[in-house]
């Protein structure tokens, strides 16, 4: 994600990122990826998903 910011995958990437930080319960720091995601990326289908798992709308 740090060498190719601007690819099409990072938003993807972001998303399994929190899915792995929420199995370890790692709550918070999930949380904080779903919503840089949203931020960064936000017309990406991963930041649809990523504000179903917030509840988001």
């Amino acid at each position: 994600m740090q060498q190719y910011p601007d690819s099409a995958k990072v938003p993807d990437a972001m998303l399994n990122i929190a899915s792995a930080q929420g199995e370890l319960n790692e709550n918070a720091a999930a949380r904080r990826t779903l919503e840089e995601l949203i931020a960064k990326y936000p017309a990406s289908e991963a930041a649809g998903k990523a504000k179903q798992r917030l509840g988001v709308r």
